[in-house]
């Protein structure tokens, strides 16, 4: 399946690695990077173009006849990351997962489309991971977790049992959530801090324990 991804940058970079060192999608062939930066038009990635920019999605679809999607954009593009994941299905591309083999996790957790689980993630019992999920290396999370949709959890974090993220949230690296605990939408979490309670909607905590340091404009 010719796929295509969106972001050319160090997101881009980490999940093609990570494509590349999954046996289990030897279908997949990525054609090139969509990226909107005029600079980096015409370059290599790791050996793969960048082929246009994302308003010519449409037109690169048939000259390469791309089937398959991976969004790449980084946590600083979180709303942007959501509305081209959409906008590539709406156009008919299928978004393609990536599991690292050396992840560990068990044959009850449920993963979403279009996600990434990099290197040594460790998953328990019955975690859902949603649809544009991006988790990177080194992070666990518990037993009957769920990430909601487009949630980019960074290296190194650790979510306890029973912690929910909502949607369009960014975990930083490090950070550790205490068990039951639920993470609003469109929240920010820096790095290192430490959880203790529920976080509302549209904000950025910091600090241990965690503390409400500013409020977000509300994504839809």
């Amino acid at each position: 399946m010719k796929t295509i991804i969106l972001g050319a940058g160090g997101g881009g970079k980490v999940y093609l690695d990570n494509l590349r060192s999954c046996p289990e999608v030897k279908n997949v062939e990525v054609v090139g990077f969509i990226d909107d930066s005029p600079d980096l038009q015409g370059q290599r990635i790791m050996g793969v173009p960048v082929i246009g920019s994302y308003q010519q999605l449409p037109e690169l679809m048939k000259e390469y006849n791309i089937e398959g999607l991976i969004v790449a954009y980084s946590d600083r593009l979180m709303k942007i990351r959501e509305e081209r994941f959409n906008g590539g299905r709406e156009l008919g591309l299928k978004p393609v997962t990536i599991i690292h083999p050396s992840a560990v996790m068990s044959p009850s957790v449920k993963i979403g489309e279009g996600v990434l689980i990099g290197k040594g993630v460790l998953m328990d019992t019955e975690v859902r991971i949603g649809d544009n999920c991006s988790v990177h290396r080194g992070t666990t999370i518990g037993e009957d977790s769920v990430l909601e949709e487009n949630v980019w959890i960074t290296a190194g974090v650790n979510l306890a049992a029973h912690v929910t993220v909502r949607k369009n949230t960014m975990i930083g690296t490090g950070a550790n959530v205490i068990p039951r605990c639920t993470i609003g939408k469109n929240v920010i979490v820096g790095a290192g801090a430490v959880v203790i309670n529920d976080i509302p909607d549209n904000v950025t905590v910091v600090g241990v324990p965690a503390k409400i340091i500013k409020t977000r404009e509300e994504v839809a």
